[in-house]
């Protein structure tokens, strides 16, 4: 028997301790997945792709519980629902992501609790039914008359073996009985489910600030303090904001602005010595200003990086860009500047509400 039968079988049953154990491990793989492409274009992408494989291991282990605990498939929708969440968040919600995968164990705690009532099989790893091979202990070793060496597997008879049961009728679902169970059981599992939420909840915490952290913090970029401080020495044109003809703020706490036919990205961010952060004329600055970066893997290069007022960023892009740059800030999920991601949800509305904008969203 391999593991992976187990986890796409339908028809067995699970442990508590095995439900919660697959859950966490299709949350803490999503994590991983997503950390590993932090950054890239292809982060929401393969994080969507992975919640949804997740989806499938996850509520099937949802259903396989249900199966011991000879529940009706209906208890199962809640923790379909939770995982099914992952794959709009993990495209659109940006930061806020990560705080939805705590859905998908906060609805499986109902599951934990629920009772045993359909028998007590022999389980491996957790798990009883048709991809549990009848024979899986030590092989015996016994000489035959004929001087030839028998193998004889010997089977474990300690519990019955998996029977198929009838499913449970979905008409409809004894409330009152399930609660009375599930506060029985919870005095006897409360660890178990109180580790597991406390251990996800600061994964999910470190993760965040992680997330939001400031370039200015990492350690590959700790030339950019020195070349902002000479930057602003030499008092280049990003010592004050520049004049702009027409601004539209947006919700994730950043606008566009217009000066002339030139587009500025602008928002508030950590502290930093005013003056120029990034240049494409000479190369040099902070690296992660270098580009925009888009959620489908548009790229546009800023052609100058300032910091003035008060801690305001602001990016300044050819106006040969305008035009593709206000279209994908109306189209897409995300882009990533200077290190710090911004969500593009719900852009297109205040951008259409503004004339100098609004003929741009079109194409």
């Amino acid at each position: 028997m391999s593991l992976f039968t187990t986890l796409i079988c339908r028809q067995g049953q699970d442990t508590p301790a095995r439900l919660i154990a697959i859950q966490l491990a299709a949350v803490s793989v999503v994590i991983i997945v997503a950390g590993l492409f932090y950054g890239s274009a292809w982060q929401a992408a393969s994080t969507a792709l992975t919640a949804l494989l997740a989806t499938i291991v996850a509520t099937l282990s949802g259903k396989r519980r249900l199966n011991q605990a000879g529940q009706s498939a209906r208890l199962l929708y809640p923790l379909l629902l939770a995982w099914l969440i992952q794959l709009p968040l993990q495209l659109f919600a940006g930061n806020w992501a990560w705080w939805g995968l705590l859905l998908p164990l906060l609805s499986s705690l109902p599951l934990l609790l629920l009772p045993n009532r359909a028998g007590n099989f022999r389980r491996q790893w957790g798990y009883s039914g048709p991809a549990l091979v009848a024979t899986v202990s030590a092989a015996r070793v016994e000489p035959s008359l004929d001087g030839q060496v028998a193998i004889t597997l010997a089977t474990d008879t300690s519990a019955p073996e998996w029977q198929p049961s009838a499913p449970a009728a979905d008409a409809s679902v004894d409330w009152q009985s399930l609660v009375q169970a599930g506060l029985t059981q919870l005095k006897a599992r409360w660890q178990l489910a109180s580790a597991a939420a406390v251990v996800l909840l600061l994964v999910i915490v470190l993760l965040s600030l992680f997330a939001n952290r400031s370039p200015q913090d990492s350690a590959e970029v700790t030339e950019a303090p020195n070349v902002a401080v000479a930057a602003a020495a030499a008092d280049p044109v990003g010592s004050a904001l520049p004049d702009v003809d027409s601004e539209v703020t947006l919700p994730d706490s950043f606008s566009l602005a217009l000066a002339g036919n030139s587009l500025l990205i602008r928002w508030p961010a950590d502290p930093a010595p005013h003056g120029e952060l990034w240049s494409q004329l000479s190369g040099v600055g902070e690296r992660s200003c270098a580009e925009v970066v888009f959620n489908n893997g548009n790229r546009y290069r800023p052609i100058t990086v300032t910091v003035a007022g008060d801690d305001i960023y602001s990016a300044y892009f050819s106006a040969l860009d305008t035009a593709d740059l206000v279209y994908d800030v109306a189209m897409r999920g995300n882009f990533q500047l200077c290190g710090y991601r911004f969500s593009l949800k719900g852009t297109m509305a205040p951008l259409q509400a503004e004339a100098a904008f609004a003929k741009y969203t079109v194409k």
